[in-house]
């Protein structure tokens, strides 16, 4: 980060220039009114107090009395006269100004602290549900779409598996294994979401308290800011453990088709609570922009906001493709088009229904495909785990830079290449799931029993895109306000 005032290289966490010992961002903190003022200036901008310690001009009016009546008998008073006066004269003017400014920020500071608040609260409802029509016609399909919350994954899981195995004269270890994983995993995030969550509140409202107490000029906004996006990447990473999807077209009659579809989903609690927290960020972000009024008239300030805007559709769609299906299996027939989407761990679960479900199991027959949709399924999961870390902190950074006027370009450019890596990888993972699935069903590309079996990862190609989109744009925003900086320097 190089000094704005004389142009000295300093590192990224830096707040004051190691040579001229002036603020990075290039502003004061008005001791009168509190507001922020650029620092080259002596008077504050909003209220028209003195910004520094009156120059060192007074030791050279100390001379002797006798002297100084002789000799400049009218011209002393002059500069201690006139600079007072106007700063007094305008001072009146502007403290209506300055307070609501002031207003603002508590407001912006209050927004943020509202959002840490819903996602603290809705961490405890969180949970998916099943959405469509499909009935009862998935059970007998052998797929298992599962509605639950946080809390089943801490005993109910455990128990319902137990009740399935006891009921089975003989399983195998595939089977078994393919029926714990996904719970552990849930039981995993549920964890780590109703400790995360809460821990990272209490920072917020700590900072929050500081900052109107006077003792701290840091905002909560990026407490608040982190807060939501580990609840988000929680929410995403927990209906990651429960996604699949089945959708069927059928044609009954010339001209008439029926379409059945159903899966898993966010409840409407989950949903809420990204809602709320989501208002509640932006508001802080506007109150923050309003408040700097003039400053956001530059180029470099439009890019920051038009950046942000366009950041925040990226990774949402990115976390929204997260929580879907990953792989897919498309069956088409005479009449009949069907596509199963399911999360890595679900996809686990199906090969695992199918083998019990199968006359004699296919855990000895297929011993090699169904151990490596093992493999497959849980380090796709980990490292989708990976994805949804890395484009959390991208997007963490990035709404904490736009609101401080302050972007750590290669931290944000570091966490988005390493997005898009994970992305890749999630997509090549899924596609040799889908691979081995086709296997175990019986299924090719050719035609098998008039019908047609493909495997796909379309969601998994979708979130790759959009992860190099994402990057490319990080790495444009870095260079140009470099260049323009350099430019006016």
């Amino acid at each position: 980060m190089n000094c704005v005032f004389c142009g000295t290289e300093n590192p990224e966490d830096a707040a004051f220039c190691k040579n001229c010992g002036k603020p990075l961002n290039g502003m004061y903190v008005c001791p009168s009114c509190g507001q922020q003022s650029p620092a080259d200036g002596a008077f504050c901008i909003h209220c028209g107090a003195r910004l520094h310690a009156a120059p060192a001009a007074q030791p050279e009016q100390e001379v002797p009395a006798q002297q100084c009546l002789q000799e400049v008998p009218a011209q002393q008073p002059e500069p201690v006269a006139t600079q007072p006066a106007a700063a007094s004269a305008s001072a009146p003017a502007a403290q209506p100004e300055g307070l609501w400014k002031r207003a603002l920020t508590y407001l912006s500071g209050a927004a943020a602290l509202i959002s840490a608040l819903a996602a603290v609260i809705f961490v405890f409802c969180m949970g998916v549900t099943v959405n469509g029509n499909l009935g009862d016609a998935i059970g007998a399909m052998g797929l298992s779409i599962p509605e639950s919350d946080i809390y089943y994954y801490f005993g109910d899981a455990y128990k319902d598996i137990e009740t399935t195995l006891t009921a089975l004269q003989s399983y195998s270890g595939f089977a078994e294994t393919s029926l714990y994983l996904p719970v552990i995993f849930g039981t995993v995030i549920a964890a780590c979401s109703i400790v995360a969550v809460p821990v990272l509140f209490i920072v917020t409202l700590v900072r929050y308290l500081r900052n109107i107490s006077g003792a701290t000029e840091k905002t909560a906004v990026r407490p608040a800011v982190w807060t939501f996006a580990v609840f988000v990447i929680c929410a995403v990473l927990f209906q990651a453990v429960n996604a699949i999807r089945f959708d069927s077209l059928s044609s009954i009659t010339s001209g008439t088709s029926m379409r059945i579809s159903a899966g898993t989903a966010l409840n409407g609690a989950t949903t809420a609570g990204i809602a709320v927290g989501a208002v509640g960020i932006a508001i802080a972000v506007i109150c923050n922009a309003v408040c700097r009024g003039k400053q956001n008239a530059c180029v470099s300030a439009i890019l920051r906001y038009a950046f942000a805007a366009v950041g925040v559709v990226l990774f949402s769609v990115m976390f929204s493709l997260m929580a879907g299906g990953i792989a897919q299996i498309n069956v088409k027939s005479s009449g009949q088009d069907m596509t199963v989407s399911s999360g890595f761990l679900q996809a686990l679960g199906m090969a695992g229904g199918i083998d019990l479900s199968a006359e004699g199991g296919l855990a000895d027959q297929y011993s090699d495909e169904c151990w490596q949709i093992l493999t497959y399924s849980v380090v796709g999961y980990i490292v989708l785990i990976a994805l949804a870390v890395f484009a959390a902190i991208a997007f963490a950074e990035m709404i904490g830079g736009v609101h401080e006027g302050t972007m750590r370009r290669g931290r944000i450019i570091t966490f988005a290449a390493l997005s898009l890596v994970c992305a890749v990888l999630v997509t090549v993972f899924a596609f040799l799931l889908g691979q081995q699935l086709l296997t175990i069903l019986g299924g090719s590309s050719s035609s098998v029993s008039g019908q047609s079996v493909t495997a796909g990862a379309a969601n998994a190609i979708a979130l790759t895109v959009l992860s190099a989109v994402a990057l490319i744009a990080l790495i444009v925003y870095a260079v140009l306000p470099a260049a323009k900086e350099k430019k006016e320097a």
